[in-house]
């Protein structure tokens, strides 16, 4: 079970995505005021980030000739997942201020998991 496969390649041809994870930066960076200013969404928040943090040491760990086809990929979708489920949440009980946050969680989610893929893919064809 290979689930790289189901990453589309296309994104490669287009210029200036390997730049991608200096914009996922300033949205982690904004992960941190909320985490000391809103009490109430610090546990999701440090949850977040703990996650985001795992999936990265598992992709360092697993770069090689043979790396992983499920548990990196499924680590990633986890990332995104967690942040879009607290959002979508969010909006279904009309908490627009915490939906707000957690929709910068999740473009934060989405840019992690999409730059280690791209640069992946990038590494892999090179």
């Amino acid at each position: 079970m290979n689930l790289w496969r189901y990453f589309p390649e296309s994104l490669l041809e287009i210029s200036g995505i390997l730049l991608l994870p200096y914009l996922a930066i300033p949205f982690y960076l904004y992960i941190f005021y909320p985490l000391n200013k809103q009490v109430d969404e610090r546990k999701g928040l440090a949850i977040f980030l703990l996650v985001s943090v795992m999936a990265s040491s598992i992709m360092l760990f697993s770069i090689g000739p043979q790396i992983g086809k499920v548990i990196p990929p499924l680590a990633l979708t986890l990332v995104v997942t967690m942040p879009t489920l607290m959002f979508i949440n969010k909006l279904y009980t009309k908490i627009y201020h915490s939906a707000l946050l957690w929709f910068f969680v999740m473009l934060a989610g989405w840019l992690h998991s999409l730059s280690w893929g791209v640069w992946l893919f990038a590494l892999g064809g090179s």
